[in-house]
Order: structure tokens, then sequence, then C-alpha cells
């Protein structure tokens, strides 16, 4: 991609001369992908710097809201299907560890499979969840706050479409 960048309204464009060094490129395509990836560094570095004082990660946060969220006890295979974003069952028992160190989730033998282990919140894990998803849903409406409604309802449908398409290319 040339260095040349333009600055034709908000977020990254491609500068005058990507053409004439990509014939075949699309342009929009590639400010596209490019605003997408600055987007996304800049909301999880936002988010991992809120939930560092709550000793969480993106990921645990996730994983402590999925296992509070739970009517029951879950497995880690359970688990790692709820996740929006792809992980394997050895990340997941890596996370699980963690919260099980913090106090906020227990592990327990399955009643009849002792093979398979279940994951429960704890009392002190769901009150830290609570707590750290006030403090999310606070930041994520300072973070939207530059769009209108309308905007923010725009974006998320066409975010969606988008990730339907990537995922159909698998």
């Amino acid at each position: 991609m040339s260095a040349d960048r333009d600055r034709r309204g908000d977020g990254f464009r491609v500068g005058a001369g990507y053409l004439a060094d990509h014939p075949d490129a699309d342009p929009t395509a590639t400010d596209l992908v490019v605003n997408l990836l600055e987007t996304a560094n800049h909301l999880q570095t936002r988010l991992d710097q809120l939930l560092r004082p709550f000793g969480l990660t993106t990921g645990s946060f996730n994983v402590l809201t999925i296992v509070a969220g739970a009517s029951e006890p879950l497995t880690p295979t359970e688990i790692t299907h709820r996740l929006r974003v792809p992980v394997t069952t050895a990340t997941v028992t890596g996370v699980l560890d963690t919260l099980e160190k913090g106090g906020w989730i227990e592990r327990s033998r399955h009643p009849s499979d002792r093979r398979r282990v279940l994951v429960d919140v704890t009392k002190a894990g769901a009150r830290h969840q609570r707590e750290a998803t006030v403090a999310v849903v606070g930041a994520e409406q300072r973070w939207t706050k530059g769009l209108t409604k309308a905007r923010r309802v725009a974006l998320a449908d066409e975010l969606g479409a988008f990730q339907t398409h990537l995922r159909s290319l698998d």
C-alpha cells in the first residue's frame, strides 16, 4: 500500500498515487479494511484499559459474561461455542484458570460423566461481572456518542452484513 495518505473526510483514505501503484485495486475496499482494522485496534486498546482495574481482559470478561449469563453450569466446550470470536477450548481453559484463581468461577465434575467439567459463576464472580459490565456499557455510550442513533444502527447493520459475508468465505 502506498504511504501516500489522503484525508477526505473522516478516517483513512488511500492517496492519489495508490491506483497508479496498484491499478487492479479498489481504493474503497482498501479504505474500508484499513479503517476497520484501525477502529478495532482503538476499541480493543480502550476496552483492555477499561477492564484492567477489574483484573480482566477482553477475553476473560467475555467468558465471565457467558458463564454468569447461563441458566446452568456449562462445559468449557459450550463456553467456546458461545464466544463470538473463535478460540480453542485450550484457550478457554487458560482463561478459566485465571477466573478460578480470581474466585469468579468454580469448576466441578459433571454428575453423570466424570470426564467432563462444569463451570459455574460464583457470587463474587456474578457481582464482579455486573460491575465490569456497568463500566463497559458506560464506555460504549461515550465511545459512540459522536454518531447519531440512526448512524449507529446503520453501521451495526452494515458491519453485521460484512461479518456474514466474511464467514461465508470460510
